[in-house]
């Protein structure tokens, strides 16, 4: 018989952080293993320019020889959980290297069994972080922005027919 259908599940049950996949490069006795590390994570990242929500180091093992399973070339589903939040919200989750941030991820937000995670797609384990930018840039177009822009306009213009007025007469 042919195995026609391969899924691996696995759930931290103390992180809430679950990875999903039908990978036959992940071994069928595989075990998750998931750190909450968003304390140290934050330390990284000034408070006043980004959010960090949640970040979690995580690793699967292989049960037969203890090693780690590195890459999964055809990608692994990550969910990390994330309260409050809209599904369907598009979220950036971040790979955390020793410098901060390194490659980002569209993650979006999904509801699984009553409860919201951030769902992306990655190719390898490391540490994950959904880190959200909160320096907001001033919108410089406001009302008095449009006002003055106007304002330039008319200017203009007229300086434009004072000297084509001058030029004809």
């Amino acid at each position: 018989d042919d195995i026609k259908e391969f899924e691996v599940y696995a759930k931290d049950k103390g992180t809430g952080v679950y990875v999903e996949s039908n990978s036959y490069e992940v071994p069928s006795d595989a075990t998750l293993e998931v750190e909450d590390v968003t304390d140290d994570v934050s330390k990284k990242f000034d408070k006043e320019m980004y959010k960090v929500y949640s970040a979690y180091d995580i690793d699967v093992v292989k049960m037969a020889d203890g090693g780690f399973v590195k890459t999964i070339e055809n990608g692994i589903d990550v969910y990390l959980p994330v309260n409050g939040r809209k599904v369907g919200e598009e979220m950036a989750v971040y790979h955390i290297t020793d410098n901060g941030k390194g490659d980002e991820y569209k993650g979006v937000v999904v509801e699984v069994e009553g409860k919201q995670y951030v769902k992306f797609t990655t190719t390898h384990f490391s540490t994950y972080a959904v880190i959200e930018d909160t320096l907001e840039v001033p919108n410089t177009f406001d009302g008095v922005g449009y006002s003055i822009i106007a304002l330039l306009v008319s200017i203009i213009t007229l300086g434009g027919c004072i000297l084509y007025k001058k030029k004809f007469n």
